[in-house]
């Protein structure tokens, strides 16, 4: 089988295939609340897509940096092919942002996510492709402890056997070292009470007599079209927000009884909002990102780091040891974590400034972090943190000196004066 054929199996399915939406039904899920619990079924709840999103986006928003190994640290790279594919596009259809949040969405959704690694003929990756169906992807181990994976076509076709070297399988925690434990199976009990409330609540919307109130009366109408001519009076003046805040005049012994939400309903809505907080410490997202809850200000920038450092940073890790391992050993990949915080300038002036004043990073190199032009002039660090100095490194034992001498005949005793000893 050639390369474009084995790529072209990867994404394309035979007509007598089932469809996209099929595949999640064709491996379905248990059974939790009522409902089956499954890839698909569990991406329609507002709290499991809203927690996917907001992980997916917010690690995908991440820069990519390609860097080699120099005498003294890394350079960034900021050109050629290995830059094109590990940061900006990793085949012809998506960007690395795509790539990345897709990789997210498919680990929380799954806990696995497999690529299909292309190879020129020098050996050195030419794309990187997602697979479109990853529950068509298996993975095992043979007898002598080698992985090899597997991928099943819908058309008849045999599987397609595929060597640990020519994928990228990145997966979650793992009870057997292989196979990545799927958060929608492990907390299948939350997602399908949630499920099951979204769908009462929809049917009781749909199908449930809800009136906003009652015309109670003693007297019985034996015209029925006086009873519809009243309603429609009463609609008429009351009914809407241009008739909002009217005092309600009624006569004959009409009696206006507002109707106000049961027990019942009221406790199911409370239900509700536990049921979205569950969803989120299932996929670790703090509730007040996807509206789940509302958070003071101070609490809010606490649980984000929090979220940022503990949360994000893993999965950022996983997908940084993957993409080295197709690198050359010069070389490697690093998101910027620095973008968790872009949007917070003032925190990002904050963090700047203190690297600053530690002789970390220059002044263009500071103002290029907040998005300004460099400086002429402005390759000089801060040498003294306590009287800030301004100059090159190369400066520092210079400067060192001065002070140390400066300090040294500071602490001298002072010979007396001539006038001080006639004094005497």
């Amino acid at each position: 089988m050639g390369l474009k054929s084995f790529i072209s199996n990867l994404y394309s399915m035979n007509t007598k295939s089932i469809a996209a939406n099929d595949v999640f039904r064709f491996f379905g899920g248990q059974k939790f609340a009522g409902v089956e619990v499954n890839v698909h079924t569990a991406s329609q709840h507002s709290a499991v897509y809203a927690c996917w999103r907001d992980k997916s986006e917010s690690v995908g928003q991440l820069p990519v940096m390609l860097m080699r190994k120099a005498t003294k640290g890394f350079d960034v790279v900021d050109s050629g092919r290995e830059h094109r594919i590990f940061t900006e596009s990793p085949n012809d259809f998506m960007s690395m942002q795509d790539f990345i949040e897709m990789y997210i969405t498919c680990l929380e959704a799954r806990g696995k996510f497999y690529a299909y690694i292309v190879k020129n003929d020098r050996g050195s990756v030419s794309e990187i492709i997602p697979f479109r169906y990853q529950d068509n992807v298996h993975v095992e181990m043979d007898q002598n402890g080698s992985i090899y994976y597997s991928y099943t076509t819908n058309d008849g076709k045999p599987k397609l056997a595929m060597s640990g070297a020519e994928i990228m399988h990145i997966k979650l925690n793992t009870l057997d070292g292989f196979n990545g434990l799927s958060p929608i199976s492990c907390g299948g009990s939350a997602v399908g009470l949630g499920i099951s409330q979204e769908q009462h609540l929809a049917n009781m919307m749909e199908n449930g007599a809800m009136p906003s109130g009652i015309l109670e009366s003693d007297l019985v109408f034996k015209d029925r079209n006086a009873i519809e001519r009243l309603r429609e009076q009463f609609t008429e003046q009351y009914v809407g927000k241009k008739n909002n805040g009217k005092i309600v005049m009624v006569d004959q012994g009409l009696k206006y009884r507002p109707l106000a939400i049961s027990p019942a309903d009221a406790e199911l809505l409370e239900e509700r909002k536990y049921s979205k907080t569950d969803i989120c410490s299932l996929f670790r997202v703090p509730p007040h990102r996807i509206g789940a809850e509302v958070s003071s200000g101070i609490d809010t920038k606490a649980s984000n780091q929090d979220y940022y450092i503990n949360v994000l940073m893993p999965l950022v890790v996983k997908l940084e040891f993957a993409l080295n391992a197709l690198l050359p050993k010069n070389l490697k990949i690093k998101l910027d974590e620095r973008g968790f915080i872009r949007g917070d300038f003032g925190t990002t002036v904050t963090a700047l400034g203190e690297q600053f004043k530690l002789g970390a990073i220059s002044i263009n190199e500071m103002r290029k972090d907040t998005g300004w032009q460099p400086i002429e002039g402005g390759e000089v660090h801060a040498i003294d943190t306590n009287n800030i100095t301004l100059g090159q490194l190369t400066d520092v034992p210079k400067l060192q000196e001065q002070a140390r001498i400066a300090q040294e005949q500071a602490s001298k005793p002072t010979e007396p004066t001539v006038e001080e000893e006639t004094d005497v």
